[in-house]
């Protein structure tokens, strides 16, 4: 488990040596990946990108996302409704889910 003082150790250092994936969250990616090329081929070299950019995003920021609890930290993929959930463990970020976001559409009265 990590501590208050190895998570700010990380954030000082600017980076995590290495950013892990855990096995569930390692699955949960590779089905969304799945889920885009059935799709669109396009579509899931994005949703790759993306991902492949908010990895980096933790590794050179590791303390500048929220925390969504006392030791988590979550991080949004962009342009996809995805969220990444991860901890600082020493040097190395550990994501531990990706969370599907919903998106609430505001309904308009009709008089």
């Amino acid at each position: 488990m990590s501590s208050v003082s190895e998570s700010e150790n990380a954030w000082k250092n600017g980076r995590v040596a290495e950013v892990t994936l855990h096995p569930e969250a390692e699955a949960e990616y590779e089905h969304a990946l799945a889920w885009y090329l059935e799709r669109s081929p396009q579509a899931a070299e994005r949703f790759e990108a993306a991902f492949h950019e908010t990895v980096e995003a933790i590794s050179s920021h590791p303390g500048m996302f929220p925390l969504c609890d006392d030791i988590h930290r979550y991080v949004l993929l962009k342009r996809y409704p995805y969220s990444l959930i991860y901890r600082l463990d020493g040097d190395v970020a550990c994501v531990i889910a990706k969370r599907v976001r919903t998106v609430k559409k505001e309904r308009r009265k009709e008089e």
